[in-house]
Formats: structure tokens, sequence, C-alpha cells
């Protein structure tokens, strides 16, 4: 077992790989780790596999951000977010085909891409952003350069046996959730520790900068309008169209309601944001809905909602704008699947509703917009979870306890 020097902070190099264009909650997650993490015993590095918008939110923390040079590779491009729900042997095998052909074509050319920058960066640790499998190529480069590595498990995917091999190379698997970690054990991954850190929001400064009235006039809002929304990114398993037709059909009970949807719309979503759009017009709704597109400024949106709707339609394996909603006191009706179990309270800081079904997110919504003492109620219930379960602190803390658990062994 290493002993760790109190006196000489570690190295440790931060990977996220997205392609979508956008900062999702994946490289949030990252910032606010950053953020959290006690400089005198960590000093951080991000690498980024296209260049991102990022200063502010790591201004003053004295973490360096290099982006990878472009690699050319077959079957180049962002990794799809579509769900994978097929079943069967056939299926099995196309997967574990396709896995073999991904890591040839694919990760084996990113890796050798990372490596020089692995060994010029010469960390003591990598800290690798998306998990074991989307993060397959770091995996492979982090072997080779014979640094320890960590996966940082964000999602809810498939494994084959090939990605179930290379589980055994990882030090250890961080799960955002309780969900996360309960779905790689069925996916039968092993070899690797698996230990759950909930994400945390920087709750300082996560802060409206603008006063809500003077928002809500921004956005078109009326001072007697009621306004849902979300702020996430467009596409299709966020459920942006499931939002759209309960408020079509909550629009003759309530002539003041409207609808913000604010976020990027992801790289080939384009036709899902056509959808919208599509779907906006033809419901009628184009008074009532403001499409605003990427936004830097989401606490203040959020702030300006009556109530702030999470609707993916498949499980969720956090849902980073549950707790910054929370945070700022707004009541939720969210998808009851993954990790949003661990989040929201039933009937104390939201509703939650059945992933995809437009009929219960209607009445969640009624219910909320028809009781403004229920709303101030669960608005408040959810800030105090907020701080306490869900702190940049209390994130950093227990991801900094990973940290030398893996340096020490």
């Amino acid at each position: 077992m290493r002993i760790l020097s109190p006196l000489v902070a570690k190295r440790v190099l931060l990977v996220e790989h997205s392609e979508t264009g956008h900062v999702g909650g994946s490289l949030t997650g990252l910032l606010h780790l950053v953020r959290g993490l006690d400089r005198g015993r960590y000093d951080s590095t991000l690498l980024l596999y296209e260049p991102k918008d990022v200063d502010a939110a790591l201004a003053g923390t004295g973490c360096r951000v290099v982006v990878l040079p472009h690699v050319g590779t077959q079957n180049g491009g962002p990794p799809s977010r579509t769900p994978d729900t097929r079943s069967g042997t056939a299926a099995e095998m196309r997967r574990a085909v396709g896995a073999v052909r991904r890591f040839v074509q694919k990760d084996l050319p990113r890796a050798r891409a990372l490596l020089p920058v692995f060994r010029a960066e010469r960390p003591d640790l990598i800290h690798l952003g998306n998990g074991i499998r989307p993060n397959l190529d770091g995996v492979v480069a982090a072997r080779w350069a014979g640094v320890p590595v960590i996966a940082h498990e964000k999602g809810l995917v498939k494994y084959t046996p090939f990605d179930r091999i290379w589980a055994h190379a990882v030090d250890t698997t961080v799960c955002m959730t309780d969900a996360v970690r309960q779905h790689l054990i069925a996916q039968g991954v092993r070899g690797t520790r698996l230990a759950v850190v909930h994400d945390g929001l920087d709750l300082d400064g996560f802060r409206p900068t603008r006063d809500r009235a003077e928002m809500r006039a921004a956005l078109a809002l009326a001072p007697g309008d009621l306004a849902v929304g979300m702020a996430v990114n467009v596409q299709p398993w966020k459920g942006q169209d499931v939002t759209l037709k309960a408020v079509a059909a909550l629009a003759p009970e309530f002539p003041t309601l409207r609808c913000v949807l604010a976020g990027g719309v992801v790289r080939g979503a384009e036709w899902f944001h056509e959808r919208i759009v599509e779907c906006v017009a033809a419901q009628g709704l184009g008074e009532r809905v403001r499409l605003l597109g990427s936004r830097n400024d989401v606490p203040d949106v959020l702030n300006a909602l009556d109530v702030v709707v999470h609707a993916s339609v498949t499980p969720e394996p956090f849902g980073r704008i549950l707790i910054e909603a929370m945070s700022l006191g707004r009541p939720l009706v969210a998808s009851a699947a993954g990790g949003v179990l661990e989040i929201v309270e039933d009937g104390r800081s939201g509703l939650l509703v059945p992933p995809g079904d437009a009929g219960a997110m209607t009445a969640a919504l009624r219910r909320l917009l028809t009781d403004p003492a229920l709303r101030a109620s669960m608005g408040a219930a959810g800030r105090t979870r907020a701080h306490e379960h869900f702190s940049v602190e209390r994130f950093a803390r227990a991801m900094q306890d990973v940290y030398d658990q893996v340096l020490r062994a």
C-alpha cells in the first residue's frame, strides 16, 4: 500500500469525451467537482474531446483545459443517445460484434491519440467522466500508460462480454446513483469496485442573477401567467414532446398557462427539434410556448418558472436539472425511473409520474397549478433536500475519498 504525502498535491486528469456541441450534465458534474476539490491535495486538469465554453465555470480553480487533437476514425462522430432496447440472443450477438468493431475502428485510434497526452500530463490518477464503455479508449490508454484509472458511470448502457472484460482494467467505477450500480451488476460488470457517489451542485454558485419579475418579463411572461418548463438539451429521450402534449391538454383549463423550453439541440437530434416546432404549431401553442435554445442563464430561467418539468421517457441515470430546480425552491413533476427516485421525494419535493405518460403528467401539473400552497411547500422541501444531500462539498469529499483509496492501493 502506498502512503500519500499530504505535502504534494496529486495530479488528477479528468477526461470528458462528449461531442454534442453543448455542455451537458456529465461535463457539468465534472466542472462542479473541480470547484469543490481541495486544491492543496489535488491539482486538476480537464481533457475535452472538443472545445467547450467552460472558462467561466473554471475561473479561479487553477484547472487547465486540454483539448484532444482531432482523430479521424471510422464510424466517427458523437455516440447515439438513443437507448438500445433490443433483446434476445440475436440482439446480444449483434451488440457483441458491434463492440469489437467499435473497439478496432474507434476506440483503439483514440486510445493511441490519448496515450501521448496522458504521458505528457503525467497524472497520478485518471478520472474518466463518462463510464467504462463510453470511455473505453481512456481505459485502454490509461493501462498503456500505467496510471490508476477511475470510470465515472453516468449512463444505463448495455454491456457486452467484450466490454465486461475491460471492466477488470478499471480500479474503481463511481456510480452516480444506486440505480446505475444496480444496472451494472445486472449487466454482469465485475472486476471493478463499484462506489455510489451522488453528484453535487455548487449551491453558492448556482444562483439567479436577475430579479424573478425582471426575468419573467424578459421571457414575455405576464405577472399572472403560470409558467412550466424544462431546461435540458433537446434530444428524443428528454421528452420535450411529452411536456407539450400535457400543456396542450391543460390549455383550455388554464388560459394563462405558458411553457418555457430551454436547451441546445444535440448533434443528430435536429429532426427531433423540427418535430417540436411542428408540434407547437399543430397544437396551436405558438402564443404559449417559448423555445429559448441554448442558455447560459439557467438559474434565471428556472427561477422564473412556477413548476419545473423533467420528462425523460427512459430511465434517467441521475437528473442534474432536478437538484438545480430544487436548490431554487421550484416544485417538480418528474419521470419516476432510474436515479430520479433517489432525488425526488414523491409528494414532498415533487410529483412523480410514469415516463412518457402525458396523461399522468397532465394530472400532476394540474394538481400543482391549482394549488399555490402546495407549490410553495414542495419548493421549500426541495430546497432543504438539495442543501442537505446534494451540495458540491459533500460530492467533492466523497470523490476525494475514492481518489485516496485508489491511490493508496
